[in-house]
């Protein structure tokens, strides 16, 4: 689908086998109306692949992560969402 070396993705929301209700993908969405915590990219085979960094969740605070926008940038963490 990608020719030539290409990076992309492709996301399928009709095919509900690429649908999870969670971001482990343990609980799959089986109809319309069931949240969606994770969709899975069909160009890399429809597998579960390793976190990209560490603590992507925020569930160890900021560790892990870095403020570029500004030097004085300030951030928090509440209840899995940076403010």
């Amino acid at each position: 689908m990608f020719a030539g070396d290409k990076q992309g993705v492709w996301y399928d929301p009709s095919d509900l086998t690429t649908l999870f209700q969670d971001a482990a993908g343990t609980t799959p969405v089986t109809k319309d109306g069931d949240p969606v915590g994770l969709m899975l990219d069909k160009s890399k085979g429809l597998k579960l692949g390793t976190e990209l960094f560490g603590n992507g969740d925020f569930s160890n605070g900021l560790t892990d992560w870095a403020l570029v926008a500004s030097t004085s940038a300030t951030a928090s963490v509440l209840e899995g969402c940076v403010l």
